[in-house]
C-alpha cells in the first residue's frame, strides 16, 4: 500500500470512529465556536452536526454555567494534550436541560478536541439512590430510637399505673411522688438516648469522661431489674474489688448493658441466670455479660453484630440492638468478643482502656 494510499485508509478509519463514537465530539477553536461535530453530539443537542458548525458550546451552555466553560477553555495551557474535565448544563434545541461531562484536551496547532457526553439520566438514576438511602436512613434511625427508648417508656408506664393504683393509700401521697420522680428521671434517659441515638447515626464522636465502671453497671443492672423479673430470670452482678477508671459516656454504656441483658433474656427464655461481671486486667477493664441460656451455633454467632440480623424477626425483633452495642464499643477504642456454642449459653466480652486514676469499685456480689 502507497503512504497516500494508508493515509486515505487511516483518515477513513478515524472518520468511521469519529462519527460513531458512542458520545459527543468536537473540534473547536479557541472561542469555543464548533468547526467539526459528529452525529453524536448534534444527537446530544438535538440539531444536525452542519447547524453545529455555526454554534459555539458557550451557546449551547445554559446561561448560567457558559461563562465557567469558557474560563475553563481560556485558562487550559495551549501544550499540546493538557486537558481539563468538568460536568455542566446546556440546553437543547427543543429548550430542555441537559447535564454533560465535558473533557477540553488542546491539540497541536491550537484547536480544541472536546468530548461531551449526556449524563442526565445518571444524575437523575442518582438522586433517586439517594433519596431512597435516605429514606432507609430514616427508617432505620426510627426503628433504632424506638428500640432503645423501649426499656425506659415501659418503666415510666409502669411508674403511672402504680402511681395510679396508691393514690387513695394512706401513704399515697409520698409514694406518688417517688412514682413521678422516676418518671421525670426515666423522662431524661429517654432525651439522653434519643441524643446518643442520633450521634451514632451520624457517626457523631460522643463526650466521655473518667468514670467508675461499677457505678454504671450498678445503674444499668437497677434498670434491668423489672424485665429480668418479667422474664423469670435472675440477673446478679459480680464486681471487681478496685477498677481503674475508665474513660466513657455513662448513658452509651448503660444502653450497652441494657441491649446486652434484654438479648440475654429474648433469646434465653424463662428462668435464665444472667451474670454481669467486671475485671481488672493490666492496662484494660473488662465487661462481660454471661448467661446459661441455649447457646448460638457458629453462623448465628458470626453475625450477630450486623445491621438488621435478628433471630427473633417474627416476634419484632430489628436486629439494631447488637450492633449498636459493637459501635459503641468501637467508639469507646475497645474490643468486643463472643463465646458460645448451642447448649453452653452465651459469654459476650468487651474490653476497654483503663484510664490512669483508680478508683475504688463498688465491690462484690449483688
Amino acid at each position: 500500500m502507497s503512504d497516500d494510499a494508508e493515509r486515505t485508509w487511516l483518515d477513513a478509519r478515524a472518520r468511521q470512529i469519529y462519527e460513531s463514537a458512542p458520545f459527543g465530539i468536537a473540534v473547536c477553536d479557541a472561542g469555543l465556536g464548533c468547526r467539526f461535530a459528529n452525529r453524536m453530539l448534534g444527537s446530544i443537542f438535538g440539531y444536525a452536526p452542519d447547524q453545529l458548525a455555526r454554534l459555539s458550546l458557550v451557546d449551547l451552555a445554559h446561561p448560567e454555567d457558559g461563562p465557567g466553560i469558557e474560563r475553563i477553555a481560556r485558562e487550559l495551557p495551549p501544550t499540546d494534550g493538557r486537558s481539563a474535565q468538568v460536568e455542566r448544563r446546556f440546553v437543547r434545541r427543543d429548550g430542555r436541560v441537559v447535564w454533560c461531562r465535558t473533557s477540553f484536551t488542546t491539540l497541536a496547532g491550537g484547536p480544541l478536541l472536546v468530548m461531551i457526553e449526556d449524563t442526565t439520566e445518571r444524575r437523575a438514576a442518582e438522586q433517586k439512590i439517594r433519596e431512597s438511602e435516605r429514606l432507609v436512613a430514616v427508617g432505620t434511625l426510627a426503628a433504632g430510637i424506638a428500640h432503645e427508648i423501649n426499656n425506659p417508656v415501659g418503666s415510666v408506664l409502669a411508674s403511672a399505673q402504680y402511681a395510679l393504683m396508691v393514690m387513695k393509700d394512706d401513704d399515697g401521697p409520698q409514694k406518688v411522688e417517688e412514682a413521678l420522680q422516676n418518671i421525670v428521671s426515666e423522662a431524661r434517659r429517654c432525651g439522653q438516648i434519643v441524643k446518643s441515638v442520633l450521634k451514632f447515626a451520624r457517626e457523631e464522636t460522643t463526650e466521655r469522661w473518667p468514670e467508675d465502671l461499677n457505678a454504671v453497671v450498678g445503674q444499668a443492672a437497677d434498670h434491668s431489674m423489672e424485665m429480668a423479673r418479667r422474664y423469670g430470670a435472675e440477673l446478679t452482678l459480680d464486681l471487681a474489688q478496685r477498677l481503674p477508671e475508665v474513660l466513657l459516656n455513662p448513658t452509651e454504656i448503660e444502653q450497652l448493658l441494657a441491649n446486652l441483658v434484654r438479648n440475654a433474656l429474648q433469646s434465653g427464655g424463662y428462668g435464665i441466670r444472667v451474670v454481669i461481671r467486671t475485671e481488672d486486667q493490666e492496662d484494660r477493664v473488662v465487661l462481660s455479660v454471661t448467661d446459661d441460656g441455649p447457646g448460638m451455633p457458629p453462623e448465628v454467632r458470626e453475625q450477630i453484630f450486623d445491621p438488621f440480623f435478628t433471630t427473633r424477626e417474627a416476634s419484632g425483633g430489628t436486629g439494631l440492638g447488637l450492633s449498636m452495642v459493637h459501635g459503641i464499643v468501637s467508639g469507646h477504642g475497645g474490643k468486643i468478643s463472643v463465646h458460645s456454642e448451642p447448649g453452653e449459653g452465651t459469654e459476650i466480652t468487651i474490653e476497654l482502656p483503663a484510664h490512669a486514676t483508680v478508683a475504688p469499685g463498688e465491690a462484690g456480689t449483688r
